[in-house]
């Protein structure tokens, strides 16, 4: 075993080697590189569904994104970990170095900065989003007839956007005025996704606003969110993203408890109907969108794609 080998095996988790093992960047390097780009973070068995065969072990991922990290080509950090339940698995991000590959091939890789020093918080909700997305990804995969079209999380930026605009800057950002009492309702979903139709249905395509409810917030936020929906599709804003009729608003809890508090909170609200929420335990690929784990406002079982 040579020296840069021996290094990069042995090295530190968050201390890069001087000397990294040489290695040729493959295909399947280059799909986890795309994949940060779109996700921005992602968790080394996240990385694994997503680019990995089934039969693949997670050490083989593992290894593969330590020679991507040693390499320099992207960074690690570390989430927030609860006593008594040893480290957390750890995240990865895009480095300069990895966008620039991309970047050579012609393609425009997304950069966030400052990436490696966001606070827990944010990475744990960055993480969720990412999650969603995966579990979307991987039930549309060999889907025959629905293909997802677009998925832009919170964080991505108008491309037109200055630095230090404030919110105006994010893509998914929409502030108006509530008629009656003047006062400014936001929409800004942790996530927007667009389905569309393939082949013969290709004509067809439907909008969804995804939260992702960690049980932290008070139920009158979210009551302001539902607030805020209403007025954004009575004035067609939503049509921004795309020839729309309406859209759906998606909403993961963390708990069936918390969900059924969330559905009697938003009782009477105008906007509900347009309201479907689940919980995080339920969530899988085979079901985020082909199964009844989603309920409306009249507690009825609903699921994304129909027959």
């Amino acid at each position: 075993m040579s020296e840069a080998t021996e290094k990069t095996r042995y090295a530190p988790r968050f201390e890069r080697v001087e000397t990294p093992m040489p290695f040729r960047i493959t295909e399947r390097d280059l799909e986890i590189l795309r994949w940060l780009s779109r996700c921005r973070y992602l968790r080394t068995g996240q990385v694994h569904r997503l680019v990995f065969a089934e039969n693949a072990t997670d050490q083989s991922a593992r290894r593969r994104l330590k020679l991507l990290y040693h390499g320099g080509f992207i960074g690690r950090i570390e989430p927030k970990t609860t006593i008594g339940h040893g480290s957390a698995e750890i995240a990865y991000y895009l480095e300069k170095d990895g966008a620039e590959v991309l970047a050579g091939m012609g393609e425009t890789p997304r950069v966030y900065g400052k990436a490696g020093k966001v606070g827990p918080l944010f990475l744990e909700h960055a993480l969720d989003v990412s999650e969603f997305r995966v579990m979307t990804e991987l039930a549309l995969r060999d889907h025959p007839a629905v293909a997802l079209a677009r998925f832009v999380a919170d964080f991505e930026i108008k491309s037109e956007a200055k630095p230090g605009g404030g919110k105006e800057r994010y893509a998914l950002y929409s502030a108006m005025a509530e008629p009656l009492t003047g006062r400014t309702l936001e929409v800004y979903p942790d996530a927007l996704v667009i389905l569309r139709g393939t082949g013969e249905f290709a004509e067809h395509q439907e909008l969804f606003m995804v939260e992702i409810d960690r049980g932290t917030e008070d139920l009158t936020r979210i009551q302001d969110k539902v607030r805020g929906y209403h007025q954004f599709a009575k004035e067609r804003a939503f049509q921004k993203f795309g020839r729309f009729t309406d859209f759906l608003v998606l909403m993961q809890t963390s708990s069936r408890r918390r969900a059924g508090n969330m559905r009697d909170a938003l009782q009477g609200f105008a906007g509900t109907e347009r309201v479907w929420i689940t919980s995080v335990d339920q969530v899988e690929p085979a079901t985020v969108l082909a199964s009844p784990i989603w309920r409306d406002h009249e507690n009825k079982a609903r699921q994304v794609l129909r027959g």
